[in-house]
C-alpha cells in the first residue's frame, strides 16, 4: 500500500505521522508545504502589497502542479491531506478520477480553515482535530468521520532526567488570549524572581514592533525570546522547566498537542480548563487545570513550592499518556479507520 502524504510544514507533525506509518510496513512518499511568503524577497513582497503580483495564489498554483507531477510518478493507493487549505478543487478531482482515496485529516479545527469547506465533498474520509466538526462534516456532507485527538512524538518527546532550571516556561503562537495570560506569569515572576522562559514570533523583525510589543505586554518583553523553536529544542526545555504552561487558542474547542508533548516528557502540565481534558484526563492526578488569572498564579506558586507532588503528577500523566495517545498509537488507530 502507497500513501501521499500531504500537510503544513510545521512542528514536525506531518514527517511524525510519516514515520508512524511507515513503522506499520506503508510506503509513504511526504510532502510538506510552507508559507507563501517564506522564500519571498522583500520587493516580490512589496509588489504583492500593492496588487502588482499574488504571491500566494502562485505559491499555491505551483504546489499543486508539483503535488500532480509526484502523484504520477509515485502513483498512490491513498492520498492523506493534512489541513488541505492548499490543494484546489481541480488536483482533488484529477486524485479522486485517478481512483486515490482521498483522506482528510485536520490539525486544527474548521473555524480557523473555513476555506475547506469548498472541497470537503471530494473526500472519502475525514479526520478531525474538534469533536464539534464531526457534526458539520457528517450531516452537510455524509462523509464518515471521527475525531483524533491531538499526539506526541515519542521519538522527539521523551523523558530524560536533567535539571529543573527553569521555573516556568511557555511555547507557542502569540495570541491575544495568550498574551494576556502570560503578561500576568510575567509580572508575577518579575515580583517573585522566578525564572520564566517564553518562545514565539512576538514582534519578527521589525524594532518598532518590539517596542510596541513592549508597551502593551511589559515585563513580558524580559522574558519573550522572539523565535520559534524546533521540536526538538521544545523538549528540551520542557525537561528543564518545573511547570510548563499551556494555553489553548480562543477559537479551539478541541485539545491541541502541547499537553500531550509535555507529558510525554515526564514533565508538569498546567493548562487552561477545557470541558474536554475531563474526558480523557484525571485532573489533580494527571495534570492541573486553571480557571483564571488568579487561579493561575496561585497554582504556579503552590507547584513550585510543593516539588514532591509536582513530579508525581508529571510521573503519572507521563505513564497515562505513553502507549496510549503517542504518535504510533494513533496512525495505527486511524490507519485501521481508512482501511477498514
Amino acid at each position: 500500500m502507497k500513501v501521499l502524504l500531504i500537510g503544513p510544514n510545521y512542528f514536525n507533525y506531518v514527517r511524525s505521522i510519516a514515520a508512524a506509518l511507515e513503522k506499520i510496513n506503508i510506503t509513504v512518499n511526504v510532502q510538506c508545504y510552507g508559507n507563501a511568503y517564506d522564500s519571498c524577497s522583500y520587493w516580490q513582497k512589496r509588489l504583492d502589497c500593492c496588487g502588482i503580483i499574488n504571491v500566494k495564489e502562485e505559491h499555491v498554483s505551483d504546489w499543486n502542479r508539483h503535488i500532480l507531477e509526484i502523484s504520477a510518478a509515485f502513483q498512490p493507493d491513498i492520498c492523506i491531506i493534512c489541513n488541505g487549505t492548499i490543494m484546489s478543487s481541480k488536483t482533488l478531482q484529477i486524485l479522486k478520477n485517478n481512483g486515490v482515496k482521498l483522506v482528510l485529516w485536520l490539525l486544527d479545527g474548521i473555524k480557523r480553515n473555513s476555506e475547506l469547506e469548498k472541497n470537503l465533498s471530494f473526500y472519502d474520509r475525514c479526520f478531525v482535530y474538534d469533536v464539534l466538526d464531526i457534526d458539520l462534516i457528517t450531516r452537510q456532507y455524509q462523509i464518515p468521520c471521527s475525531q483524533v485527538l491531538s499526539s506526541y512524538d515519542s521519538a522527539i518527546y521523551y523523558p530524560e532526567e536533567q535539571s529543573r532550571d527553569i521555573d516556568i516556561s511557555f511555547v507557542g503562537k502569540p495570541t491575544k488570549k495568550r498574551l494576556q495570560i502570560l503578561k500576568h506569569v510575567a509580572e508575577y515572576a518579575l515580583t517573585h524572581n522566578r525564572k520564566f522562559v517564553v518562545y514565539g514570533n512576538f514582534w519578527g523583525k521589525h524594532i518598532w514592533k518590539k517596542l510596541q510589543f513592549k508597551l502593551k505586554y511589559s515585563p513580558l518583553d524580559k522574558y519573550a525570546i522572539n523565535t520559534m523553536i524546533n521540536p526538538e529544542s521544545v523538549a528540551q526545555l520542557y525537561r528543564r522547566t518545573k511547570i510548563c504552561l499551556n494555553i489553548h487558542i480562543a477559537e479551539h474547542d478541541g485539545l491541541n498537542p502541547r499537553t500531550f508533548e509535555i507529558l510525554g516528557t515526564k514533565s508538569f502540565v498546567l493548562v487552561d480548563d477545557k470541558a474536554e481534558l475531563k474526558q480523557h484526563f484525571e485532573i489533580g492526578k494527571h495534570l492541573v487545570v486553571f480557571n483564571d488569572k488568579k487561579d493561575l498564579i496561585e497554582k504556579i506558586e503552590y507547584y513550585l513550592e510543593n516539588t514532591d507532588l509536582r513530579e508525581n503528577i508529571a510521573a503519572d500523566g507521563q505513564a497515562f499518556v505513553t502507549n496510549q495517545y503517542d504518535m504510533d498509537s494513533t496512525v495505527r488507530k486511524v490507519w485501521n479507520l481508512i482501511v477498514q
